[in-house]
């Protein structure tokens, strides 16, 4: 939200379209599953963020593993978690 009001998500960013869609299946989720929760695949799903977005986005990823298993592809060594 700014002070002109909600922004629709094409005004984003395409790293941060990415983590607003990641946020969104992650609710999905919690949503779906009350007991039991389900394997996690993501892949290369934070290629468009910049080094320090992607250190945050790294440490959601650690939080939610606590709850899920997250298995993270990705083909570049800078991105691994």
């Amino acid at each position: 939200m700014t002070s002109q009001g909600l922004k629709h998500i094409e005004y984003l960013s395409q790293g941060y379209q990415d983590l607003v869609v990641i946020c969104q299946r992650f609710s999905l989720l919690d949503k779906i599953y009350k007991k039991e929760k389900p394997c996690v695949i993501l892949d290369d799903s934070f290629v468009n963020l910049d080094d320090k977005n992607f250190a945050l986005a790294k440490e959601v990823i650690k939080l939610l593993s606590k709850d899920y298993q997250v298995i993270y592809f990705s083909c570049s060594n800078a991105r691994a978690i």
